[in-house]
Parts: C-alpha cells; structure tokens; sequence
C-alpha cells in the first residue's frame, strides 16, 4: 500500500454515524467556526472537513498534498480529564431509534457526541491514535480539544491542569506508558503504540452555556482586524450563516471516492469563507449609501413614503443576503446580479432606470414584494464592483495545535 497517496477520499471512515445525529453538541461546531477564523487569519490554503473521520479535519496547503490535522472536540462536564479516562472504550450500545436524540456517556459525566446506534467504539486517545496507522506520512497532528482541563502528570513533576495547551511529549514517562499500552491493546498492535510528537491537548475557552457568545466575539474582533474599522457589522447574522453552513457540512451523510467532491461536500475552504466575508460591509458605507440613494430616488419623483419603504428594506437585505442557507433569497440575488451586471456592461448607471429594468425582468412576487426587490436591486448596484479587502499574507503551512 502506498501509504504517501492515501487522502481523505481513499481511506473510508470507520464511522458514518455521527453526521446522522441531529444533536450534535453546538459547542464543537461553534468550536470549528471559530478555528475556521483562526485559519482563515492566518493566510495560508486550507479547507476545513466536517464530521469526516473525526470532529474536525483540517487540511493546510493544496489538498492533494496537504498534512491532514485531525480534531476531536470533547464536552465534559464535572472532574478533570485523566488518562484513565481518555483510554477507556465505550460500552457496546444497542440501537435505539428514537433514542439517537439523547447523548450516551463514555465515562462518569463525558458527554459522547457520536449516535446512539453505534457499535462497540474505541477510547478517546485510541480513536485519535488511529488516524497514524492510517495515514502516516500525511499525518500533521493530532488534537484533543475540550472545555475541561487535564488531570496528567508532567515530566517537569507538574500537573497539566493549569495548563491549555501542551503536548504529548510533555507527559512523563508513566503516562506516557500508560497510554501506548492501552492503545497497543485496543488496536491489537505487535509493538507499543508510539503517539507522534505533534499530539495536543487543547483546553478551550469556550463553555458549554456561552459557546455562541464567544463564536459571536470571534468573529466580532476578526472583522474589526480585517476592515481596520470599530463600525458595527450584522455579526450575528454572520455568525448564524456561519453556524449553519458547518451545520449543513457536518450532517451530509456518506463516503466519498473523490477528493474534490468530499472536500465541496464536507468541507469549508478559505475561498468558501472569503465568499461570505466579500459581502460584509461596515454599517456606516451602508448608511452612506442609502443617503445618496434616497438622494437620487427623491430626484427621480419616488414619493418619501415609498422611499421610507424601500430604506427598511435596504437595510433588512443588507443583513439577509449574507445567509448562504437562503437558497429561495440567493437564487433571487443571483437573478438580480445578472440583470445589474449586463446593464453596467451596457454603460447603464442611473437608478431609476436600474429600478425599472429590474422590475420587468424580475417581478415581485409573494416572497418579495416591490419595495424588497428595488433594495436588492440597489444595494447589488452599489457594492458589485466593490473590491474585496481581505488582504492575505503568503507563510509556509505550519502545524496546527
């Protein structure tokens, strides 16, 4: 086997049930979107796979030839985390219908995302470890993320409770011990199991009741880098078409034999997300806007009740275009665009005759009425040769904790 050709796509997961369960904790996909800001930061390719062989895979560089870091995100609730713990297999569980919407338990009070109807599964760090036996060079890292502490002993005689990030290699030698054993005996191996150096313990600061207020921050402060700007922003409307992409990745169910299709069915990539961003505008251009829209609408006869109409609407659609899981608003947009973009190449540029041409070509109807279109229509006309601000800065692909 040639072990250096292996992708996401050739390897099959063990598990396919975990995009079927309905109640996978929030916590892990507000966890990823917020890791899908750091990566996007951070300026490098990368695309983001949801629910596939694990939690959370990143891929960082062109993803044929990518090092693929593998995440798991644990929930818990009560005591720390100990070695026991991280290497204990769960319990055989028998199917339950239904029941799939209730979360099972590992050990004592650890939240298990995974569906109800799985078969017997491995522990935490042996499920983490078989991500080595089956890629091997393409292995980058291995994660363990979780909103609760560490209870391990350190080589430095320390304990890693206080500590959010360390490393396998940190851990002294009985720990160490204790874990290849464990996962020696779980995958039946002939030798010791040998973790790889880039394995990480990661303690989020996220919490199990305000995960979506820290997504909200994130994602707050990440605008504020990229548009060198305090203005305001839809950050909740962001954060919300966001949420429910990952949402929609993480809960298509299958395999996939191609990469290119796993990867635009499962994952989210840096151009994915700067698709999204490209729409974002600071509140004050679209207040600027508007006022010399209104300006211009005042001029070419539309009476102040109507504009007033149309204002709401102006900035209603601001916040809605951004949510690309509005499939019957998208299309529409899309529509609009089109009619906009060939009246500009036409070297057509006033608005009442974007407004009329618009209301031929794409009339109202009962999910959009009059005065919502003529705001999609101007705020299209506006922003759709508006560059895109993101600035990239070109670093090697590094590993990732």
């Amino acid at each position: 086997m040639m072990h250096e050709q292996l992708d996401l796509a050739n390897v099959k997961p063990s598990e396919t049930g975990g995009p079927r369960a309905s109640n996978r904790l929030d916590f892990q996909k507000n966890w990823t979107l917020c890791h899908l800001v750091e990566r996007h930061k951070e300026g490098a390719d990368y695309v983001v796979v949801c629910d596939y062989h694990d939690d959370v895979v990143v891929l960082i560089g062109v993803p044929s030839a990518a090092k693929l870091h593998f995440y798991q995100v644990k929930t818990r609730d009560g005591s720390h985390w100990t070695m026991a713990r991280l290497t204990s297999s769960k319990k055989k569980r028998k199917k339950k219908g239904k029941a799939s919407a209730e979360t099972a338990k590992l050990a004592d009070d650890v939240v298990d995302t995974s569906t109800a109807d799985e078969e017997e599964g491995g522990s935490i760090l042996g499920k983490l470890y078989k991500h080595k036996l089956g890629f091997l060079d393409r292995l980058g890292s291995l994660n363990l993320v979780s909103n609760c502490c560490f209870k391990l002993s350190l080589s430095d005689g320390t304990s890693s409770e206080s500590k959010p990030h360390f490393t396998f290699v940190e851990l002294d030698v009985d720990e160490k011990k204790a874990a290849a054993e464990r996962v020696q005996a779980e995958h039946n191996l002939t030798e010791q199991a040998e973790f790889p150096e880039a394995t990480h313990f990661i303690v989020s600061d996220m919490t199990t009741t305000g995960h979506d207020k820290s997504a909200i921050g994130v994602i707050a402060t990440y605008l504020e880098y990229r548009y060198g700007t305090s203005e305001s922003f839809p950050v909740a409307a962001i954060h919300r078409s966001l949420f429910d992409e990952i949402r929609r990745r993480s809960n298509r169910e299958g395999t996939w034999d191609d990469l290119d299709l796993l990867l635009k069915q499962k994952g989210v990539s840096r151009s994915d997300f700067e698709k999204l961003l490209s729409k974002v505008h600071p509140r004050r251009d679209a207040e600027s806007q508007w006022l010399e829209l209104s300006k211009e609408l005042e001029s070419a006869g539309i009476s102040i009740r109507r504009r007033i109409r149309i204002s709401n609407s102006w900035h209603r659609y601001r916040v809605d275009r951004i949510d690309e899981s509005n499939e019957i608003l998208q299309r529409r947009r899309d529509a609009v665009v089109a009619v906009i973009e060939k009246m500009i190449a036409d070297g057509i540029e006033d608005v009442s005759t974007v407004l009329s041409e618009v209301s031929v070509k794409i009339p109202a109807d009962q999910a959009f009425d009059p005065e919502y279109t003529c705001a999609m229509a101007l705020y299209e006309f506006c922003n759709i040769e508006d560059p895109v601000v993101q600035k990239t800065h070109s670093q090697p692909p590094e590993e990732a904790p």
